[in-house]
């Protein structure tokens, strides 16, 4: 046998990164709206899918940058979209317009909120951070960058606005769902640093649903055309003036998704009471069969809605966007063709007859890699080789720090990743403090087991879930069919084909989490909505 040069003996042994190795992925999310964990939802599913020993925990990211920001940005946000919603549109303009007022923005917030996020995000000690949420993204971004964080980091983009807070240089990977978007993003973040993924919705949107049988599921009129009107989770929009036109096109149902916002809710309902035609809906869990059964969608936001009536190939159009990001979204999504803008009620009558009267959308391209494979890529591969980790690095070895600029986690304390990993979770909230009480979370649980049961007004003869009148009964889907419509709902992953059990009646699905209100820094099983 060839005798080792010494130079080989102490070289220590390579280890190549595998896929094959477990993995621990820590997605953040908010609570504004739905969109955001509805896209953590999926993203957990699909992780799960793809690795099923992956351990994923889903948080919420805004509530770890501390009391003040949450309150300031989440019920700042609520009041302004359902009372002032021109404040909401000159706040979004001097932070896209002025770079001195969005560099100040971005370091507030990481200056308020970056030791809460990072205790969050130790205490977990992920192998990689995942953020479906932008205004968490110049925190990550900056922690990463300065070396405090270093889990890599990827973030999920599901708009065509805001990308100067999606987009981050230190932030090592973005994944994009619109092709337009890419261009930009690299000019903020750096060449190399996004890919094109997939859309990122609930894995049941992939899967063919006859629209016959999603009418019949809802008891919908099986023959005529239904347009599906939607504000989100929060009711946004002018959702009165969508419905009126949508009835004035000729169809034989209109179906308006209000969430939970009870106000627009019961507006609609006076309104509309005594027309037979129109449904009423507040918080749903059966979007899927919703815009299956739908020859329409019509939508005052963007985002992850329109991105299932994309894969759904339901033609969408944006009407009634408040001033914001919505807007500025809109006219991004009409630039690709992925939806019909209407800036008024005139407009809309016309983009609803035309999308209406139009062939049947051609099916996406789906050959693009998913979010959840790149993620789990990003966390085989360790810490990204970017150029201002790499400056760091570089300054600290000339600063004779040892270990410098080496990415290889546990090396300074000489311990192997899994042994870091081991002594983090035993040790890592109480030598790192306490983490931020997320009880909210269990309120927002129980609040989306209470809107389903709130909609559980009736069955239909057949024995199926019906829509009569106003209400939706809900069916409990063994694979997760969607999301609901919800503003403040819980981060309940989407299960993976084989389901997620309730949590009363059964065992949750292994390696998904969610961080929970007791502050002992661990994962909590994350029920699905019944």
């Amino acid at each position: 046998m060839p005798r080792r040069s010494r130079a080989n003996a102490n070289r220590e042994p390579v280890i190549e990164p595998s896929i094959s190795t477990p993995r621990r992925v820590l997605v953040l999310s908010a609570d504004l709206g739905e969109g955001h964990d509805s896209a953590a939802r999926a993203l957990a599913a699909g992780l799960t899918d793809e690795h099923p020993r992956t351990h994923v925990v889903v948080a919420d990211g805004l509530a770890a940058l501390g009391p003040f920001l949450q309150r300031t940005i989440r019920d700042g946000s609520w009041f302004q979209f359902r009372r002032v919603p021109w404040v909401f549109g000159i706040v979004y303009a001097l932070l896209m317009g002025f770079a001195p007022v969005r560099r100040c923005a971005q370091a507030f917030l990481y200056r308020v909120g970056a030791k809460g996020l990072l205790r969050l995000i130790e205490s977990h000690a992920p192998d990689v951070v995942v953020s479906t949420y932008p205004g968490i993204n110049p925190v990550l971004g900056r922690l990463r960058r300065g070396g405090r964080l270093r889990a890599p980091v990827c973030t999920t983009i599901l708009d065509l606005a805001s990308l100067e807070f999606w987009a981050h240089p230190g932030i090592d990977l973005h994944l994009v769902m619109h092709h337009g978007s890419n261009r930009h993003i690299e000019e903020l973040a750096g060449p190399g640093r996004s890919r094109q993924v997939r859309p990122l919705v609930a894995p049941a949107y992939f899967e063919a649903r006859p629209a016959l049988e999603a009418r019949r599921s809802l008891g919908l009129p099986e023959v005529g055309r239904i347009v599906l009107v939607t504000g989100g989770g929060w009711g946004i929009g002018d959702l009165e003036g969508a419905v009126s036109c949508a009835l004035e096109v000729g169809v034989a149902a209109v179906v308006c998704v209000a969430g939970r916002n009870d106000e627009v809710r019961e507006r609609l309902e006076g309104r509309f009471g005594e027309e037979p035609r129109v449904r009423v809906l507040g918080f749903s869990d059966r979007m899927r069969d919703l815009i299956a059964a739908a020859d329409a969608l019509v939508h005052s936001g963007g985002g992850v809605t329109c991105l299932e009536g994309l894969v759904t190939r339901c033609p969408t159009v944006l009407y009634g966007m408040p001033p914001g990001h919505w807007r500025a979204n809109a006219r991004g999504m009409a630039s690709l063709g992925v939806a019909r803008v209407a800036g008024s009620a005139r407009d809309l009558r016309t983009a609803l007859g035309a999308a209406l009267e139009a062939p049947s959308p051609a099916a996406p391209d789906f050959s693009t890699r998913t979010a959840a494979s790149l993620v789990l890529e990003t966390s085989a591969n360790g810490h990204g080789d970017t150029a201002a980790r790499l400056a760091l690095g570089g300054r600290l070895r000339r600063l004779g720090v040892p270990g410098g600029g080496d990415r290889r986690r546990g090396r300074e304390n000489g311990s192997a990743p899994g042994e870091q990993h081991d002594a983090a979770e035993q040790h890592g909230s109480a030598e790192r403090g306490r983490v931020p009480a997320l009880a909210h979370q269990r309120a927002r649980e129980r609040d989306r087991h209470h809107d389903v049961d709130h909609e559980h007004d009736g069955r239909d003869p057949g024995g199926g879930t019906g829509l009569e009148r106003s209400h939706l009964t809900q069916q409990a889907d063994s694979r997760g069919n969607g999301r609901g419509e919800h503003p403040q709902d819980g981060h309940s992953p989407v299960p993976p084909p084989g389901g997620v059990r309730d949590e009363l009646g059964g065992d949750p699905t292994p390696g998904v989490g969610e961080a929970g209100a007791e502050d002992d820094g661990h994962a909590r099983p994350t029920p699905q909505a019944a």
